[in-house]
């Protein structure tokens, strides 16, 4: 093989490892398990796309399956580390979001359409789909929320962030 064509046969696994790693962290920063069968199809289509771009012996073949599948499962380990530090920042300084509303509301005579229109963006971010909080304006206030599978976290206007099973 010359050289000129190596860095063309690495091309097709760095896609698969790169779509790998961008998939492991969007799924890791939902902040839950790898359940159902779409998460199994996409880690199903990883490994399928690395045996197939890596061409050459079975091995090799099943040596880039495992690579791509590890990368995928090290960025989903990150995504839900990310996710699980944006939780506990809003669980932490969930007051100093609605002060920033409420600072927010007292310069402009209403609440933001979106979080992201606070001085400093969205607070409680993650990497790649933006915050935890999920945050509605209603016609005299609004509402926010987050939370995991166990609690979720509700506040308003008038209410701060409060716990609920």
């Amino acid at each position: 093989m010359s050289e000129p064509e190596k860095p063309r046969r690495l091309v097709g696994p760095a896609l698969v490892a790169l779509t790998g790693t961008t998939l492991g962290l969007w799924l890791g920063e939902r902040g839950s398990l790898l359940t159902g069968l779409t998460d199994l199809a996409i880690v199903a289509a990883l490994a399928g796309a690395s045996l197939v771009v890596a061409g050459g012996r079975p091995r090799r073949r099943a040596l880039a399956a495992a690579s791509c599948l590890g990368v995928f499962f090290a960025a989903w380990v990150v995504g839900v580390q990310e996710w699980q530090a944006a939780f506990n920042l809003c669980v932490t300084e969930g007051e100093s979001i609605r002060i920033a509303l409420a600072d927010f509301q007292h310069r402009t005579g209403r609440f933001p359409a979106s979080i992201a229109e606070l001085p400093g963006g969205s607070p409680c971010r993650r990497a790649i789909r933006g915050s935890i909080i999920s945050y509605h304006p209603t016609t005299a206030g609004y509402e926010a929320a987050f939370g995991d599978r166990f609690v979720t976290h509700t506040a308003t206007d008038a209410h701060p962030f409060q716990a609920h099973k």
